[in-house]
């Protein structure tokens, strides 16, 4: 009786992990083909489930909520595109995107103004070079490897 139970939860626990990676990969894709930020995705698709759960009166502008019905549809969208079981890269490409620093640094936020994505985006990017500078750093090498011109020098901390 003891190991049917712990084979059924095993079971569950396999379920509810692949699961979440399938709704986090829709998430995903969603979001990279509509070129906005992932939390948007989850914002407006946990305020659809909410409103379906209690339904209430929206305070919301008409832009956002035209806005979060075309989300809610591309979710739909993909969510079928995704169930079928084609081996396709595409589904890679995509939750890689919402992934890359370089790419998702620049998607369109409903809640996080331009300019502050632009400075989170700068201190990223400065902080990566900084921490590279500090540990790829050459000290103490060999008579023949010095710098002697202010372009090798250059070179050398780049």
């Amino acid at each position: 009786h003891g190991r049917g139970t712990n084979l059924s939860r095993c079971r569950q626990a396999v379920l509810d992990f692949f699961t979440r990676i399938y709704i986090d990969s829709v998430s995903r894709i969603t979001a990279a083909k509509l070129h906005i930020k992932l939390d948007d995705v989850h914002f407006f698709f946990s305020t659809a489930i909410e409103e379906q759960e209690t339904p209430r009166y929206s305070s919301r502008s008409l832009v956002l909520t035209n806005f979060s019905a075309k989300v809610l549809r591309k979710i739909k969208r993909e969510y079928e595109k995704f169930a079928e079981c084609s081996c396709n890269p595409a589904p890679i490409f995509w939750v890689y995107t919402t992934r890359c620093t370089l790419v998702s640094g620049l998607r369109f936020s409903v809640f996080i103004p331009v300019t502050m994505t632009a400075l989170l985006f700068s201190c990223d990017m400065h902080a990566a070079a900084a921490l590279a500078a500090v540990f790829f750093q050459a000290e103490g090498v060999g008579p023949s490897c010095t710098p002697d011109a202010i372009e090798e020098q250059l070179g050398r901390l780049i």
